[in-house]
């Protein structure tokens, strides 16, 4: 008997029949191809305009292999902390990371050009972060002060929680390097 399915968003091959909805790697892989080839999530995720999935990804059986060779419980897929700027899921770009982490790779706010975690108050502006459910807000006179408040701390956290997963064994030593690298340069 013959299997066939249609392709997933236009571009996926499920050519793993007993692989449906409800797999973890399923899962994953058809939520990275909806990242890149779905109109809906496009549309309202803006950040993956111009995001694409490498060929050989495209096809189940070959995203499962890495998948079961890097996937750590509980991390979400990233493509680029390792490659900074990157906008192509592929085995050289990608890797897990718990959500914590993934949560502190975000940049500037696309409507002000602030930073993500500053913003302007009347004649202030205001750097604001939350820690372990409390939320800490520091007023300054100035963008760039506030924007290197936020970003010494957002540093430091960064590396304390990179260095806490990577003992716990939920980040690769690549992972984990290039995580302490982008800190570096914040």
């Amino acid at each position: 008997m013959e299997w066939n399915r249609k392709p997933v968003f236009g571009v996926g091959i499920n050519d793993i029949p007993e692989y449906t909805k409800g797999t973890k790697v399923y899962l994953v892989w058809k939520s990275m191809l909806a990242r890149c080839y779905s109109p809906y999530t496009r549309r309202t995720n803006p950040a993956y305009e111009g995001c694409s999935v490498c060929e050989e990804w495209l096809t189940l059986s070959i995203f499962r292999k890495w998948f079961e060779e890097n996937y750590r419980e509980g991390c979400q897929l990233d493509k680029d902390i390792l490659v900074p700027g990157n906008k192509e899921y592929s085995p050289s770009t990608c890797c897990f990371v718990p959500q914590e982490i993934n949560k502190l790779f975000k940049g500037h706010s696309r409507k002000s050009g602030i930073t993500t975690g500053v913003r302007k108050q009347n004649r202030k502006y205001i750097a604001q972060f939350r820690e372990d459910g409390i939320t800490h807000k520091a007023s300054f006179d100035s963008l760039s002060e506030a924007e290197d408040f936020y970003r010494s701390h957002k540093r430091n956290r960064l590396i304390d929680i990179a260095e806490r997963y990577f003992k716990a064994e939920k980040l690769s030593e690549k992972t984990y390097k290039a995580i302490k690298n982008y800190a570096v340069c914040l």
